[in-house]
């Protein structure tokens, strides 16, 4: 009996369910300065999500395959306004981009860093000045070798008492 119950009331939720569609979809969002934003739920980060075909999903990648199509495998959706976090989600501010390329655009710590042309000292950040550590990360060849020295110098320091 507890088993026939259970089935029952998934059937009952089910059928209580309404399924959404774009028109009632485009009825919470709001258009300002070209970018669309949804009075609906959003992630921790600020992106605007919905419930659709059964599951939860990003209102942007909902939108874009309606308007535009579907959004090449491997690719996800660049908000190029950059205000995807902000809760934009209109498709026509998107691009399907590699997540790595999607990263690069942004504004988080490995984006910055990769746009830096100058180590902190002032020290360029190309050709024979550009060390690679083994974990990608790109470090000055002159403030590499400055630190050396600086170390060695202590040392001998120490042992010379």
């Amino acid at each position: 009996m507890l088993g026939s119950q259970t089935s029952m009331v998934k059937r009952l939720k089910e059928m209580g369910r309404r399924r959404q569609t774009i028109e009632s979809v485009l009825s919470k969002v709001t258009m300002k300065d070209g970018c669309w934003s949804s009075s609906g739920s959003h992630t921790k980060d600020g992106y605007a999500n919905i419930g659709w075909q059964g599951r939860t999903q990003p209102l942007a990648r909902v939108l874009y395959e309606h308007f535009i199509g579907p959004i090449p495998v491997g690719l996800e959706l660049d908000h190029k306004c950059n205000k995807g976090h902000l809760g934009c989600c209109n498709p026509y501010h998107c691009k399907p981009e590699t997540k790595y390329d999607n990263m690069i655009r942004g504004n988080g710590f490995s984006a910055r860093n990769k746009r830096k042309t100058h180590c902190n000292k002032g020290h360029l950040l190309t050709g024979s000045n550009l060390k690679y550590e083994l974990n990608g990360a790109r470090r000055c060849k002159e403030c590499a070798c400055a630190r050396s020295r600086e170390y060695r110098a202590r040392r001998r320091a120490v042992s010379n008492g």
